[in-house]
């Protein structure tokens, strides 16, 4: 649960003072310029935005610590909108006007920001007129007038969907997602590249009966992972394929739940030449367990990590922050479900305590974290969601993590 709101503007106010003495070096025995670090003090999750308007959130990604893009679609079974929050380093709200291309379904699943020198953001998803018949990708595109659409591929004659997105620089961007031929498939994986001038499908391997993508994440210009899932007959496989900078290829991955169903990745994210994590889950629906892999820089191998009970327990999304920072997001069900929140520190997955709304379902969906320091040396994550009020009605959550801040000596 979140602790007190009265603890918690106790605990900034204490935190700026601490920053402001720590900048200019009144903290005894700690001259101005020191190279000793104070260390650095973990909050606790709390609440960072809800809302009465119904709407699902299903990704995030952070510029900086005073800019960052919360994506989803409004609820309920009727025509679904695109929704677009934006974190201005004071508040979360709506980001402007959002294409809705499609009559029927408009549902933004990803989004990455970038740096780029006439845009700062991307965001993925899909639209139909009458789905599941004819979805089709849509990306849009947010410069300084705000949110556009840009022309994507649609390579398959049936619906086409994409789940993620992750972009390096103006002119490097991968979008993944799936699609299908004909009323039925089977399903195949989509990559879709930008180049800096338009966004063109890539090729990638299919090793099973239907094949779906998930989540990307991008290294340098010549390395790349996309994950997601495959099926051969009844059962589930991990997959992950590699971007080396001129092709995909698909890497061998664990599969632990062989035999009893499902073994399904959904987050990913890398950092280096030699280090990357991928989440997800693994095992009979109703008794999933957790699943994380971490890539050395030549293999992929199982980690441990916790689960809260016996029952459904997933992840949806990973986050690194530092190298003793690494968030993985999802759920459990207890029942109802209520959120889960990983942390990789000190060589292990812990579970960290996360709050929930209401009385009845929590679900994670997405978290990102703030690239850098802020001026006084803390880190920033988000994660989002939603979670499920009266008669079953979605409504947005996005979660704040934030460690104290702590003094940065300069270089030398």
């Amino acid at each position: 649960m979140d602790y007190p709101k009265n603890n918690r503007k106790l605990y900034r106010k204490a935190t700026l003072v601490l920053c402001g003495l720590l900048s200019i070096g009144m903290i005894v025995g700690l001259p101005v310029g020191s190279k000793t670090a104070v260390a650095v003090v973990p909050e606790a999750w709390e609440i960072a935005y809800t809302s009465t308007d119904p709407v699902i959130l299903n990704g995030v990604s952070a510029l900086n610590a005073d800019t960052a893009w919360a994506v989803g679609h409004t609820g309920g079974d009727f025509k679904n909108n695109n929704e677009i929050l934006r974190w201005d380093g004071i508040s979360w709200n709506y980001d402007g006007a959002v294409p809705n291309p499609g009559i029927n379904t408009n549902a933004l699943q990803g989004v990455a920001a970038v740096s780029a020198p006439t845009y700062s953001a991307w965001a993925v998803g899909h639209y139909s007129n009458n789905e599941p018949l004819d979805a089709q990708t849509e990306i849009l595109r947010r410069d300084q007038s705000g949110w556009t659409q840009v022309s994507s591929p649609n390579p398959g004659t049936g619906s086409n969907y994409l789940r993620g997105v992750a972009a390096h620089s103006a002119d490097l961007a991968f979008a993944v997602g799936y699609y299908y031929d004909g009323q039925t498939g089977p399903y195949q994986t989509m990559i879709l590249r930008w180049n800096g001038t338009q966004w063109q499908q890539n090729t990638t391997p299919n090793p099973g009966n239907q094949n779906f993508l998930q989540s990307v994440s991008i290294v340098s210009s010549n390395l790349a992972f996309a994950v997601g899932y495959y099926t051969i007959g009844s059962q589930y496989y991990t997959l992950v394929l590699k971007w080396d900078g001129i092709s995909w290829s698909q890497e061998a991955t664990p599969n632990p739940g062989t035999g009893t169903g499902y073994n399904i990745l959904q987050g990913v994210v890398g950092v280096s030449n030699s280090y990357a994590w991928a989440v997800g889950y693994y095992g009979p629906p109703s008794q999933s367990r957790t699943l994380t892999l971490f890539w050395n820089g030549n293999t992929w191998a199982q980690v441990s990590s916790p689960n809260k009970n016996t029952n459904t327990n997933l992840l949806s999304s990973v986050a690194y922050a530092t190298a003793n920072d690494v968030f993985a997001v999802g759920r459990y069900n207890s029942p109802p479900n209520q959120t889960l929140i990983e942390r990789w520190s000190d060589a292990n997955w812990n579970i960290q305590s996360s709050p929930n709304v209401g009385t009845s379902s929590n679900y994670l969906r997405g978290v990102a974290a703030a690239p850098g320091f802020s001026s006084c040396g803390n880190k920033l994550v988000w994660a989002v969601g939603y979670y499920l009020g009266d008669f079953g009605v979605e409504y947005p959550m996005i979660q704040r993590y934030e460690t104290a801040c702590a003094y940065r000596p300069p270089p030398p």
